[in-house]
């Protein structure tokens, strides 16, 4: 298994599994979960930012740790923004990427 494979099954695997995750920790409040799904987020923003056309990606894990912070609040509406963010945000790169 060459190098370009590794990189390209974290890529999918992180871009596929980190809004699942952030879904399931808003849904169910778990802090735990949507920290995870931040961590689970970095191979896809670390390889996406290399092109300079998709810096706005590095905000992703950021929006995981808001919703992370709002969650067991009375603010719970915001962790769902974020999770909105995040699926825009996947469906935008999605777009750009297939056209």
């Amino acid at each position: 298994m060459d190098i370009g494979l590794i990189f390209a099954i974290a890529f999918w695997v992180s871009f596929a599994c980190a809004p699942l995750l952030a879904g399931y920790g808003v849904w169910k409040q778990s802090r735990i979960t949507l920290f995870t799904s931040a961590v689970w987020s970095l191979p896809f923003v670390l390889i996406i930012i290399a092109h300079p056309a998709t810096r706005y990606f590095i905000a992703l894990p950021v929006l995981h740790i808001v919703a992370a912070l709002t969650t067991k609040t009375s603010a719970r509406w915001i962790g769902w923004l974020m999770l909105a963010l995040i699926a825009i945000l996947s469906a935008w790169f999605l777009i750009v990427r297939f056209g």
